[in-house]
């Protein structure tokens, strides 16, 4: 990371900041965590957790999202959708083969087209085909995590 720059070595339409963020390799905008349990997952979404976040426009944001689900009935297939409004930006589906015992579920997504700005992720559940009823078993020792990391200029 190069901060040996000086206000006189911009270009014209440069900002300092733009500058200082392009020699960013990685960084953090948040983490968020998620304790009581979310039940009555049907077909449905359900919020798992959200969390805001400002962007730096021309970068890779990589979202990591994870929780633990489980079914009422065996090989139930429920889907995690990690969103920014009403728009999906990745989904990851689990077949639960086992009734009333929870499964971690994890959703890793890079997006290059944030613009600069204020955004909203979600990470929501639904079940996706099956007849039983869902639940997000977390607690303080295993919780529902969001974490939105800066990976860097977007080229």
């Amino acid at each position: 990371m190069d901060f040996s720059r000086t206000v006189t070595d911009f270009a014209a339409g440069d900002t300092p900041a733009a500058a200082v963020f392009d020699g960013l390799s990685e960084g953090g905008y948040g983490a968020k965590t998620e304790t009581s349990s979310v039940g009555s997952i049907t077909a449905a979404e359900s919020t798992i957790i959200s969390r805001d976040f400002t962007a730096i426009a021309s970068r890779l944001v990589v979202i990591f999202a994870e929780c633990n689900i489980e079914s009422t009935v065996a090989d139930d297939r429920f889907r995690m959708r990690v969103k920014e409004g009403a728009t999906t930006l990745g989904f990851r589906d689990i077949v639960l083969g086992v009734a009333n015992i929870h499964q971690g579920i994890t959703c890793i997504v890079p997006v290059t087209s944030f613009s600069a700005g204020s955004h909203t992720i979600t990470v929501t559940l639904e079940r996706v085909s099956g007849t039983g009823t869902g639940q997000a078993t977390l607690a303080s020792t295993s919780p529902a995590v969001l974490v939105i990391l800066g990976a860097g200029p977007n080229s």
